[in-house]
């Protein structure tokens, strides 16, 4: 079985390495920036999951370089909906039908429980609180099967209705609402503690990340500070009647960045 496994974990390798080729010979002609090179982890049991488009599926159906067994053991990769390689690898078949059972349980239990199930709006709402646009959701959320961002496409999906909301990325969610509530706590103390302070945000991601690079690391945009930001204002004005300050520190002149972080 960890055979077949490490043939179709070959294939879809290749399939993204001659994607990889391809891309940068178009980048000579187009100019457009290239596919980076990428290496993926091999599949195992653990990474089947379910699409209603797909079905059964190696790896995220919503991320690309996912892939699909036939009953005539046809391996399939798919990439932004193509396919991208194709090849009969003996036995392939049997770990579908071995992964199903335990697929569709898994399935099932997720879809009793109302609190691990989150309707289109709930994630719409949820990315509106956060501050972000959908391509700023999309930045912010990583697929776990391919290390990369997600597509803005794939947000609107969700939202729609179109696509299923998985695990993931409800967990991914979850954790920017959680960060996005430590900083305005962080905030709201800070300007308890100084009444006359200011509160320090930013326009651009780089200008955030560059101050403060845990960030970056965990995924918090500029746009999620600055949401922070104003709900801290917010509860300051609401228990004290003083609207606290936002300044960009993006935008100062450099004397002045220079007094502020002083």
């Amino acid at each position: 079985m960890n055979d077949i496994y490490s043939k179709i974990s070959e294939l879809r390798q290749r399939a993204y390495d001659a994607d990889l080729a391809a891309s940068v010979e178009d980048c000579r002609i187009t100019g457009f920036e290239p596919m980076q090179p990428h290496k993926f982890d091999s599949f195992g049991p653990e990474d089947w999951t379910f699409d209603p488009t797909y079905g059964l599926t190696l790896g995220d159906p919503e991320t690309d370089y996912c892939v699909t067994i036939g009953e005539d053991d046809s391996v399939t990769v798919f990439a932004a909906g193509s396919i991208s390689a194709q090849e009969t690898i003996t036995g392939a078949y049997s770990l579908l039908a071995d992964a199903r059972d335990a697929v569709l349980e898994e399935l099932n239990q997720d879809e009793d429980d109302d609190l691990s199930t989150w309707s289109p709006i709930e994630l719409r709402a949820a990315r509106e609180a956060l501050g972000l646009t959908v391509n700023g959701m999309a930045a912010a959320l990583v697929s776990p099967y391919t290390s990369r961002p997600w597509k803005g496409s794939r947000v609107t999906e969700c939202e729609s209705g179109v696509r299923p909301i998985q695990p993931w990325v409800r967990n991914q969610v979850k954790a920017l609402e959680v960060a996005r509530d430590e900083l305005t706590d962080r905030m709201i103390t800070a300007m308890e503690a100084d009444p006359d302070g200011l509160l320090i945000v930013h326009s651009t991601d780089t200008g955030l990340w560059a101050v403060h690079p845990d960030m970056q690391h965990q995924r918090i945009s500029a746009a999620i500070h600055r949401t922070a930001a104003a709900l801290a204002a917010a509860q300051i004005e609401a228990e004290t009647g003083r609207r606290a300050r936002l300044v960009d520190l993006d935008t100062l002149p450099k004397t002045a960045r220079k007094i502020i972080k002083n």
